[in-house]
C-alpha cells in the first residue's frame, strides 16, 4: 500500500459511505411518500367506492369483500360466487402501487386484464367505472 493510499483512503472511503448512505436515505423518503400518497388514496377514494359496491352485493345475498394489505400496498375487491349459479368461481379487482403508477388488476375465471395509472387518473368516478365493470363482467355469464 502506497503513502498516498494510507493518506487518503479512508477519507475517501468515508465520503463514499456518507454518499452512499444519503442515497439510500433519499430512496427510503421517496418510498415512505410513494407508499403516504397510495395510502392517501386508498383511504380517500377507491375503499370508500368499493365499500358501496361490496355492501350493495352482501345486501342482495352475494359474497363481496374487500382486502386491504398496507405491506404489499394492494386493496383487492373479491366476489366469491355462489356455488351452485356461479360454480364457486372468485373474481378479483386489485388496485396495487407500482412506484409512481398505481396498477389495476381484474382477474375472472382465469382471465386476467391488467392496466397502468397515474396517480392523478385515480378518482372516484374511475374506481366506479372499474367496480361496476367489474361486477358485471363476473355474473355476465350466469345470466
Amino acid at each position: 500500500m502506497s503513502d498516498i493510499e494510507k493518506e487518503l483512503d479512508p477519507i475517501l472511503e468515508d465520503l463514499n459511505r456518507s454518499v452512499e448512505a444519503e442515497e439510500a436515505k433519499k430512496l427510503r423518503e421517496a418510498f415512505i411518500t410513494r407508499h403516504e400518497r397510495f395510502k392517501t388514496l386508498v383511504s380517500d377514494v377507491i375503499n370508500p367506492t368499493m365499500s358501496e359496491y361490496a355492501r350493495y352485493l352482501n345486501e342482495r345475498g352475494q359474497t363481496a369483500r374487500i382486502n386491504i394489505h398496507w405491506r404489499f400496498f394492494d386493496i383487492t375487491f373479491e366476489i366469491h360466487g355462489n356455488d351452485l349459479r356461479t360454480h364457486g368461481y372468485i373474481g378479483l379487482l386489485e388496485f396495487s402501487q407500482a412506484n409512481d403508477r398505481i396498477k389495476v388488476v381484474e382477474q375472472i375465471r382465469g382471465d386476467s386484464i391488467d392496466k397502468i395509472y397515474n396517480e392523478d387518473e385515480i378518482t372516484t368516478e374511475l374506481v366506479k367505472n372499474r367496480v361496476i365493470n367489474f361486477i358485471k363482467d363476473f355474473y355476465k355469464i350466469y345470466v
